[in-house]
């Protein structure tokens, strides 16, 4: 892990865990947690179960990071009620129920 383990604030590290699983989401929507909980879970000798997980976070973390730099904050994390996408709820597995509610003003 490097350059970023003592530079990261709370609110950091929960945006990174926001992105890394938004982008584990949008390669695997049927995915479930346990899967991701498997792969990140951590062995014996301190390895993750799935290598490239480990990698793939650290990518999440420098997309937080860069946003904050360039942009002044990172913003996929942002709440955005009623933008739900037909789209989006088709690639969710029939094996899966979703609700979705929608807000009016």
């Amino acid at each position: 892990m490097t350059e970023y383990s003592d530079k990261i604030t709370v609110e950091q590290s929960y945006l990174t865990a926001y992105e890394y699983l938004l982008r584990r989401w949008e390669y695997l929507p049927e995915r479930l947690i346990a899967d991701e909980l498997s792969d990140v879970s951590l062995l014996n000798d301190g390895g993750s179960a799935d290598p490239a997980c480990k990698h793939e976070f650290i990518e999440a973390l420098r997309a937080v990071l860069n946003a904050e730099a360039q942009l002044g904050r990172y913003t996929r994390a942002d709440l955005k009620l009623g933008q739900v996408s037909l789209d989006n709820l088709s690639r969710v597995s029939n094996t899966h129920s979703l609700a979705v509610v929608a807000l009016a003003k």
